[in-house]
């Protein structure tokens, strides 16, 4: 969970200091407007300051969220981004075009007829863009702007991945995983847009930081950005811990309910039992015992009625743990793992002595399996994600038949008899988890039950606490360039 966190932060990071360049670059051409009265450099401002915007609403998307609260401001920010992308690029090919070239007075140098083929509409502006830079910087006497033209180059294929989110939802497992959120092309997206960052902003503050003033105001600006950002971390940070301590709380109380859940289906199966061993009539009636399970034993431990299998009969079961306690005239119940062709299934079984006269006759045991409709129904009820293990090998809950594989977990819950509470990889996807021993009533440990929260719905629940503080963060750093510029332009004064 904590590496989602740190992508996600770093996603927002990067955003913001794309977004901080593009501002950088907007109040190079607007000094070049001031200087120049040139009024066509104001399309190359206005469409700097809409791509910096947008790169803002971008880093405000939290990805892999699915919860439909959260979906919709999510969509509009994604609806918002798109379009003011377009608009910024527009009017950047805009001012490029509007804006003539300064002729080389040898004109060796070349301009490139084609566009790659690409396949959406943001990143064919952006190669426009960057082919427009290329073409200022070769076939006029621009060359600084080979910087510009090659980060508008990279943006491209930054936005080439991005696009691709399109086909995210794919059938195909591979294409699945690639897009996915925090999968490869979304490592790549961040790696494209740092270069972008690297680029670009060297070229536009090797200018900018020749005036004092845009050196005070910068220095100002990124001190404030980092303050920020330190601060967003750190309390997105604790939301996150806390919110984990909380559901791992949380998990565990469940935990404890489903092992109560457990012990209150033994009584229920323990009064049947008693009152099949007082009135034996009712096993006449299909409808009136309703179990997995039910056996009677006369007093030697042989088996004299057994409702699942009533052909068979006349064995022995003396050595069971649990029938040795009835023999002993005492009520009692069990977990108990049997194998299966599948996987083992794990039941819950209670007896009761049969008395006649005061003398022992026998005893009855009841028994019901815990299959999935039992998990189904409690994984329901909390709205958590629950399964039970006979031994190591997940009996329901799950994908019947899966081994558990961490070491950890069996050494602690199987061979110590612990419960286990961590952060794990469940049937291939990250949960916050519980594991609790299941004893039989020797006392011995015969599987595990699980319980969990998939670390995905966690992030959703602090999504909207994010999306808060990553919007605060940004309000407040348009706020704090209003007194930057000011006091930037009063120590200026002071010294000329």
């Amino acid at each position: 969970m904590w590496t989602v966190f740190a992508l996600e932060n770093l996603n927002f990071a990067l955003n913001v200091f794309m977004s901080l360049v593009f501002l950088a670059v907007s109040w190079l051409y607007y000094d070049a407007y001031k200087a120049l009265k040139n009024k066509r450099e104001l399309w190359k401002v206005f469409g700097f300051i809409i791509l910096a915007i947008s790169f803002l609403f971008r880093g405000m998307q939290i990805e892999g969220i699915t919860l439909s609260d959260i979906k919709n401001y999510q969509t509009l920010f994604t609806e918002f981004d798109i379009y003011l992308r377009l608009l910024g690029y527009i009017l950047l090919i805009i001012g490029l075009l509007v804006d003539p070239l300064q002729p080389k007075p040898k004109l060796n140098a070349f301009f490139v007829l084609a566009l790659p083929p690409l396949l959406f509409l943001s990143p064919s502006l952006a190669a426009i863009v960057a082919i427009l830079y290329f073409r200022r910087s070769t076939v006029g006497l621009e060359r600084h702007l080979f910087f510009p033209s090659i980060s508008f180059f990279i943006l491209s294929f930054y936005e080439l991945t991005y696009s691709l989110n399109n086909f995210s939802s794919s059938t195909n497992l591979v294409i699945f995983n690639l897009l996915a959120p925090f999968g490869v092309f979304w490592i790549v997206r961040l790696i494209l847009l740092f270069f972008v960052i690297l680029f670009l902003g060297r070229w536009v503050f090797k200018y900018l930081l020749k005036q004092f003033q845009s050196q005070l105001f910068m220095i100002q600006m990124v001190l404030v950005l980092s303050i920020y950002l330190i601060v967003t971390v750190g309390f997105t940070g604790l939301l996150i811990n806390n919110l984990k301590s909380q559901i791992l709380n949380e998990l565990t109380s469940e935990a404890k309910v489903l092992e109560f859940a457990f012990n209150a289906r033994k009584e229920e199966l323990l009064q049947t039992a008693k009152q099949i061993a007082i009135n034996p009539t009712l096993i006449d009636s299909n409808t009136n015992v309703k179990h997995d399970s039910l056996t009677i034993f006369d007093k030697d431990g042989l088996v004299t009625f057994r409702a699942e299998d009533s052909e068979r009969k006349g064995d022995s079961i003396s050595g069971d743990s649990l029938v040795k306690l009835i023999l002993e005239g005492k009520e009692a119940s069990n977990i108990v793992v049997k194998d299966n062709s599948i996987a083992p299934v794990v039941m819950i079984i209670a007896g009761s002595p049969v008395m006649n006269e005061g003398e022992l006759n026998g005893g009855v045991l009841v028994g019901d399996i815990i299959d999935n409709s039992y998990i189904d129904g409690f994984s329901k009820l909390t709205g958590l994600k629950s399964a039970i293990y006979g031994a190591d090998t997940l009996s329901a809950g799950g994908e019947v038949g899966t081994k558990e594989g961490s070491i950890s977990i069996k050494e602690k819950v199987l061979t110590k008899g612990e419960t286990y509470i961590a952060e794990t990889r469940w049937q291939n996807q990250s949960y916050l988890s519980v594991y609790s021993p299941l004893k039989n009533v020797e006392g011995n440990t015969v599987g595990m039950f699980f319980v969990g929260r998939s670390q995905a719905e966690v992030l959703g629940l602090a999504a909207k606490t994010l999306e808060i503080v990553f919007l605060g963060t940004i309000i407040l750093l348009f706020l704090t360039m209003i007194p930057a510029k000011m006091i930037s332009v009063s120590i200026s004064k002071q010294i000329k």
